[in-house]
């Protein structure tokens, strides 16, 4: 057997490979500047940094000239051809700074695509959905030309594993677009248990159908899974186990005071809850930004403290996951406000 010196990089296929390249890429996020957000994923790096003013865009550009020179004391070159500049912002004009990776410019776009995710600058998530929508019906035409009409239990578990888990994938997302992202998901469901063979529905309307053949395989609509699927990432957020949660949520200070819209059965609902929770807030420029009662955060805080389990429910995810099964959620006034009552089944 012949050896060959390794004088750079990480060989890749190896068992140490992961843990080399960690090892490599351990004191990168020294050498930017404070303020500045340098996020890890394999070999993807996201710099991120408030742009206040046009010293932040100067310093976000030194941080840049700082990774780049990191890049080659390392032997390490960037793929500039997959590198894109984003700016989130709300505002009718949010500028057009420049910046140069390595003396090239990073071209600016609308939308990118980041650990599965489509983010635009505004954050709305329109892209998210329609390409993720796109992909289940072609996947699903795909199963459909694949398997034959009667073998309906090969294609449910086939739609289980390529379809609904793109639908399942960062759930969270949904609640910024409500009900229309909803009732697309929806569609693609009933395209696909409408070539499953479930007995006969002939005499049901388009959206009766949907219904009668999701309860003939077991299954809630794609907003009540969406919503068991939230909560229960809320409590890897409040029991600890997603080490981000405490920027979300906090234990909620249950006081008398808490102004005349919180109702004494409510406040008593709350009081009887193992661990109730409110939104964590977020702070710019020494300022508290409230959280909107509509936003991920404030809809999950307002679900997970109207939830009446017992306390043996909270106490491992096993049993959380088992309580949030046979939910009634048509009983719940903040879901009936967002969205129609035939999503809620």
């Amino acid at each position: 057997m012949d050896y060959l010196p390794v004088t750079s990089g990480v060989p890749q296929g190896s068992i140490l490979g992961p843990i080399l390249f960690i090892a490599l890429m351990s004191d990168i996020n020294t050498i930017v500047s404070p303020g500045t957000c340098l996020s890890l994923f394999a070999d993807d790096i996201l710099v991120s940094r408030p742009q206040e003013t046009a010293v932040d865009c100067v310093t976000l550009q030194i941080d840049l000239n700082s990774i780049s020179a990191w890049g080659r004391s390392n032997q390490l070159t960037f793929n500039l051809t997959k590198s894109s500049h984003l700016r989130l912002s709300r505002r009718r004009s949010p500028g057009s700074a420049e910046y140069q990776l390595d003396g090239v410019v990073v071209p600016s776009v609308s939308t990118v695509k980041y650990l599965g995710l489509h983010i635009d600058g505004r954050l709305n998530w329109t892209a998210h959905w329609s390409a993720k929508c796109a992909t289940a019906r072609k996947r699903i035409r795909h199963l459909n030309s694949l398997f034959k009409y009667r073998e309906s239990a090969a294609r449910i578990k086939l739609f289980d594993a390529l379809v609904q888990s793109l639908f399942d994938y960062c759930p969270s997302v949904v609640w910024s677009l409500l009900g229309g992202t909803v009732r697309e998901i929806e569609k693609c469901a009933g395209k696909f248990l409408r070539t499953v063979r479930l007995g006969d529905s002939s005499s049901y309307s388009d959206h009766e159908r949907y219904q009668h053949n999701a309860s003939e395989v077991g299954w809630n609509s794609q907003l009540i899974r969406r919503v068991n699927l939230s909560l229960s990432l809320v409590y890897k957020f409040v029991v600890g186990s997603v080490p981000l949660g405490f920027c979300l949520f906090q234990p909620l200070e249950i006081r008398e005071e808490n102004g005349p819209s919180t109702s004494r059965r409510s406040l008593n609902r709350i009081r009887s809850h193992p661990c109730p929770i409110q939104p964590t807030g977020s702070f710019l420029n020494g300022r508290k930004i409230p959280t909107s009662p509509d936003s991920f955060v404030g809809i999950m805080c307002n679900l997970w403290n109207a939830l009446d389990f017992p306390a043996a429910a909270f106490e491992n995810k096993w049993n959380f996951d088992l309580a949030l099964k046979p939910g009634d959620w048509k009983s719940f006034s903040l879901l009936n406000r967002l969205f129609p009552s035939e999503l809620l089944f």
